[in-house]
């Protein structure tokens, strides 16, 4: 209920982006081509994000992410979130369940909101060894080619989960910039 809530909000920003004259269709191209490198672009840096993550490179991480770089995790609890800066990003990475499980990413969509800067990004972990993927829901916040802030909905992964409670990082109300 609550992806398909956060989904077709994404929806709803997308056809309201559009605009309301596009008689001639030019502006309607436009807005295309607009959403279309934003695409590109948020499929190109997600990827790649997730593959030095996987991969445990830092100095890949660290060219990928801005310097103020924050992934939360929404708890259980309306607006409460586990968060992770970009010093602690590594070690989140470690735990993370492609990592752990020798996963792998599939299904990668990236949905346009409208906003130059943010998009949501969806995508299935497949662990090695399992038929079963898990859904994967995120706000991906891109500046200049750098990810800013990846927000996921679909809940804390249970590797950094039981990670987290022998080393808890950062728990608490998250900002909701």
């Amino acid at each position: 209920m609550k992806m398909f809530s956060i989904l077709s909000l994404s929806t709803m920003l997308v056809l309201s982006s559009a605009p309301a004259d596009a008689s001639n269709g030019s502006s309607e191209r436009a807005t295309d081509k607009v959403f279309a490198e934003q695409v590109t672009a948020g499929e190109r840096v997600f990827g790649a994000f997730l593959a030095a993550c996987a991969a445990h490179d830092e100095d890949r991480l660290l060219k990928l992410t801005t310097e103020d770089f924050r992934l939360d995790y929404a708890l259980d609890e309306p607006g409460v979130y586990y968060s992770v800066d970009l010093q602690a990003l590594a070690g989140e990475c470690a735990a993370s369940p492609i990592a752990a499980r020798n996963g792998s990413i599939a299904n990668l969509r990236i949905l346009p909101t409208g906003e130059a800067d943010a998009m949501f990004v969806v995508y299935d972990i497949r662990t090695a060894g399992s038929r079963i993927s898990r859904r994967q829901l995120a706000l991906l916040e891109v500046r200049r080619d750098r990810i800013a802030h990846i927000r996921y909905f679909s809940g804390y992964p249970e590797t950094a989960r039981t990670r987290s409670a022998n080393a808890p990082l950062a728990l608490g109300a998250a900002s909701t910039d």
